[in-house]
């Protein structure tokens, strides 16, 4: 009866040092996600996709801008955008995806008055998001800005980016 007991003890006894150990990576990892040097980070990310976006937006309305170097900019512009929806993601942050679509809404309106064809912003996007590359764009926005055909380039784009 007593080795049954001992036994039982030592079992409660490795679960519960299991349990604690887990706790505390759980603490660690939410203390580590809510520091504030990290909020200053995402806010940062926040400024620079925006900045990237609105400094789009001036190149198309300039008459010297070529679109070799709007491409370039677009594509930081996607780079900015990647490392931060990464951010969020390695600190288990929601993202606003809508938020998002807002941004980037303004990128294709500024890509189209530059001129730029819609398959290289599809392109850049897909290569720098990868699986989060649906969530960037709103499918009304691209009708209303590039037209049907587009859309339906960017549907069959995610489509083959979803097939393994």
């Amino acid at each position: 009866m007593s080795e049954n007991l001992a036994e039982e003890i030592k079992r409660l006894r490795i679960d519960l040092s299991k349990k604690i150990a887990d706790l505390e990576d759980r603490i660690k990892h939410l203390e580590e996600s809510r520091d504030p040097s990290y909020m200053v980070e995402i806010v940062w990310r926040i400024a620079c996709v925006e900045a990237s976006a609105h400094r789009l937006l001036s190149y198309a309305r300039n008459a010297l801008t070529t679109l070799p170097q709007f491409e370039e900019e677009l594509n930081r512009y996607f780079d900015d955008l990647r490392d931060f929806t990464r951010l969020m993601k390695d600190k288990e942050i929601p993202m606003n995806w809508h938020l998002v679509e807002k941004s980037t809404s303004i990128v294709l309106q500024a890509a189209k008055g530059a001129g730029l064809p819609f398959r290289i912003i599809a392109s850049s996007i897909v290569d720098r998001l990868g699986e989060d590359s649906a969530k960037v764009l709103n499918e009304k926005m691209i009708e209303e800005i590039y037209g049907s055909a587009d859309l339906e380039y960017w549907r069959s784009l995610l489509r083959r980016l979803r097939t393994p």
